[in-house]
């Protein structure tokens, strides 16, 4: 027996050697794949030397004679750093990551490759303009020989048993058609709103789905007006652009009391914040005079390992540009030069339509149009996967676009998207960097192409201004609101608005712009480009701090503090409405007392909804992480919304299992149910909105008083409301998770916020500048520049914006220096 013991401790030597081995082993085949940071590379396509520096977080630094040496260089960059994330960008968007990662993608691929961007890509392409298409050669060159640098292909390939194709200028259109995807997606929300409509009543489906909030905060300027020169607001202004009620449909319209049969529970449906759960922030405060307009901005996106943006600067002959830039794509999406800073925001303009397909009854290969019928286009397209049969698939579009979706009742849809049309999508976001004023900056605006976005901009002046970017479709005999069938000839689209229907405020004397991805323009005016718009509650809360006493101080470190606010407005709301409700605890809490001191029986005391109501009178109205009591709040919003909407929905759900509710402002047919408590929407058997609703918060103190598994009451936000930015290996090898992921770090904030804050969701960047003042001006970015997991800079940077460390936007002192040198002459 000793022996055979002796056997088995000699043989799990042998394995734990073999294991260091092995991993030794892969950790020097891993570091072989780390770039060059040094000496001399030569480069084809460079017409001049450009130098290459990285300081200690690894922010790029090209130095540059030429403009498209320097984007050449950013190209580099990113092939160095970032190719594997590049790579399945593209592939993603081709419907081409089965290719690479197997069977497991496929479903991805097959809904991708209906949407055709492939094909789109390269009439985007075949239109950009000479200059344009010249820097983006460059830029692909750049990304091409920085991969190329590589002493091995980047790790990831190594563990798929693959090799990286090179990247195409194609595959750049895809990385913004990217963004178009995941920004305008009102047309995914009509799906949802056919079915509400087809199974509510009218009036009951538009009070569900309102365009105003009792929160509503428009841009300054654009109460009523179309473009302004200064901030100064007409009299008698409404800073909510028109906000009115919609009152509540009457018992004749929908009346939940006649309900007999048993209903799904509703509160399934409930989407808070829907597809696009906290969009993004940005401000600037005018200065005219006084050293520069500040401009701070912080665009919100899915968080990810790597990050969504990288650090840059570039300087060439005509300055410096320093910010954010896309991998995949050239130039800058937020930063600063010395007479610039900008940042953007989803702008939520409704750029998609869906399209409601009528089949020949004798052909279903045809569809109606106004001339008559017509033949689909079939197009027959292979899915390779990695280690798998290859699959075959059909996609079918139309004269409006490619067929992408179908109806709960089977109906076909196709979509109307200016990302399909040749020239949909530009480069000319390039040219903000050679902008001098805002007045030049908002004319490239004016003639980018892409998704609708709010751009703010401040000039070396002091001048502001904001402008909204992209396509604007004119649309007749429709809102866009609801899928229309244009088979009839009754709806049609008819290319581009005029131009001076663009909404713009340019700000020359000195105040202060913000857009937070809210209803911009009076209500008239802005629902003619969209009836979705996110909650008002982060521009109100912009709009509190830049109007309080110093809020608008031209100090970047006190804007990057007010990027940091966790106020929720929303649950303020949620607090007054607990207060009401458990006023009766209170009472038969002051009543048991009584009936003590004088030998009475003692009312029965619910000590779960006492505990609710005790935090909700010390809460303190913020998102804190190391408290208890958001938690508690966020918890009970959730309970009295479910219990305001869950019952209506619940008529929905039994005609469309799947069915979602996820509309933005949600939040105010809620409210207004919840506050006006009619009778004919109470559930049926109930015998009042108060007992009800208190009974709703009983449920939901069992669930989180312990229910969870955690310290009920006393558990902090902060345990609850954990960062989990993954990368996507560690979704298939949870193993991987603590090699790969960022820490799970307890975060402040909410989706209502200016930080708006979830797990997997958040401020992707954190900018403040002043143009002409770099040594001031703050970036941060969760994650590091490298997507190399063994890099030193694989998570550098990343506890800055955790900790809200405000991190220098200029570079640090270079720390590597490489020289790209175009081939010499023969």
């Amino acid at each position: 027996m000793r022996r055979f013991g002796f056997g088995l401790l000699g043989l799990f030597g042998t394995l734990v050697v073999l294991a260091f081995g092995i991993l030794f082993f892969g950790i020097l085949l891993i570091r072989g794949s780390l770039p060059p940071l040094d000496g001399t590379r030569t480069v084809a396509g460079l017409g001049a030397p450009v130098s290459l520096e990285r300081d200690s977080l690894g922010v790029a630094v090209i130095r540059a004679s030429g403009w498209n040496d320097g984007h050449l260089g950013v190209g580099f960059a990113h092939g160095q750093d970032r190719f594997f994330q590049m790579d399945l960008v593209r592939r993603l968007m081709g419907g081409e990551l089965a290719e690479l990662v197997g069977s497991g993608a496929l479903d991805s691929d097959r809904e991708m490759r209906a949407y055709a961007y492939r094909e789109a890509a390269g009439r985007h392409l075949a239109v950009l303009s000479p200059e344009q298409r010249a820097t983006l050669d460059a830029y692909v060159a750049g990304v091409n020989a920085g991969r190329s640098s590589l002493g091995r292909r980047p790790p990831e390939y190594l563990v798929l048993r693959s090799q990286p194709a090179p990247w195409e200028a194609e595959d750049s259109i895809l990385t913004f058609l990217y963004f178009f995807h995941a920004l305008s997606t009102h047309y995914r929300e009509e799906l949802r709103l056919r079915d509400l409509h087809a199974h509510l009543p009218a009036e009951m489906a538009r009070f569900l789905t309102p365009e105003t909030s009792r929160f509503d905060r428009v841009v300054p300027g654009m109460e009523g007006v179309d473009e302004v020169e200064g901030m100064e607001a007409e009299p008698g202004s409404d800073p909510t652009g028109g906000y009115r009620p919609l009152p509540i449909p009457s018992p004749q319209v929908f009346d939940l009391r006649l309900r007999d049969d048993a209903l799904p529970d509703g509160r399934r449906a409930l989407r808070i914040y829907g597809d696009l759960p906290g969009g993004s922030n940005a401000w600037v405060v005018g200065s005219v005079g006084q050293g520069g307009a500040l401009v701070a901005g912080d665009p919100h996106l899915p968080l990810q390992v790597p990050g969504t943006w990288y650090r840059a600067e570039v300087h060439g002959p005509e300055g410096v540009a320093r910010g954010a830039t896309l991998p995949g794509l050239p130039g800058f999406f937020a930063g600063m030069t010395d007479h610039l800073a900008w940042s953007p925001t989803a702008a939520m303009v409704d750029q998609t339509d869906l399209v409601e397909l009528e089949l020949h009854p004798a052909d279903p290969g045809q569809y109606r149009t106004p001339e008559g019928w017509a033949p689909f286009r079939v197009v027959r397209d292979t899915i390779r996967v990695r280690s798998g049969e290859p699959e075959e698939v059909e996609r079918r579009s139309t004269r409006w676009g490619p067929v992408v979706r179908t109806g709960s009742d089977g109906t076909l849809l196709a979509l109307r998207s200016p990302a399909h049309d040749a020239g949909g999508i530009t480069l000319e976001h390039l040219q903000v960097t050679r902008a001098r004023t805002v007045h030049d900056a908002v004319e490239v605006a004016r003639r980018m192409r892409g998704p609708g976005l709010g751009l703010i901009f401040g000039d070396a002046e002091g001048r502001a201004a904001w402008v909204v970017s992209g396509v604007l479709p004119a649309r007749e005999g429709h809102d866009g609101r609801l899928p229309v069938a244009a088979g009839a000839g009754e709806a049609s689209w008819t290319g581009s608005r005029p131009e001076s229907d663009r909404p713009v405020v340019i700000d020359s004397v000195g105040g202060h712009l913000f857009t937070a991805n809210q209803r911009f323009a009076s209500l008239e005016r802005s629902r003619t480009f969209s009836a979705q718009w996110m909650p008002a509650t982060r521009a109100l809360r912009v709009d509190e701090l830049l109007s309080e006493g110093g809020g608008a101080e031209l100090n970047e470190l006190a804007h990057y503090a007010h990027q940091l606010d966790t106020r929720s407005l929303e649950h303020e709301v949620v607090r007054g409405l607990l207060l009401e409700l458990l006023a009766a605890e209170a009472d038969t809490a002051g009543a048991g007392s009584a009936a003590a001191s004088t030998g009475g029986s003692v009312p029965t005391r619910d000590p779960g909804l006492e505990t609710l109501r005790a935090q909700a009178e010390a809460w303190n109205g913020l998102a804190d992480a190391d408290l208890p009591h958001f938690r508690t709040m966020e918890a009970a919003g959730r309970a009295l919304r479910g219990a305001a909407l869950g019952p209506i929905l619940g008529i929905v759900l039994a005609e469309v299992p799947d069915f979602l509710y996820g509309w933005h402002l949600a939040h105010e047919p809620a409210f207004r149910i919840l506050e006006e408590r009619p009778p004919h929407l109470l559930p049926p058997g109930e015998e009042s909105w108060e007992s009800y609703l208190r009974r709703a918060l009983r449920r939901m103190v069992e669930e989180l008083d312990g229910g969870l598994g955690d310290d009920g009451f006393s558990t902090p936000w902060g345990s609850v409301n954990r960062v989990r930015i993954a990368h996507p290996f560690s979704a298939f090898q949870p193993a991987l998770a603590r090699f790969l992921d960022m820490p799970r770090d307890p975060m402040p904030g909410w989706l209502g916020a200016i930080r708006a804050q979830a797990p997997r969701y958040g401020q992707s960047l954190r900018f403040v500048g002043r143009p002409g003042h770099p040594e001031r001006a703050i970036l941060d970015l969760p994650g590091g520049q490298s997507g190399h997991p063994v890099s030193p800079w694989y998570a550098a940077g990343h506890l800055a914006w955790v900790e809200a460390g405000a991190t220098p936007l200029a570079a640090g002192p270079p720390e590597h220096r490489l020289t790209l040198e175009p081939p010499s002459s023969p």
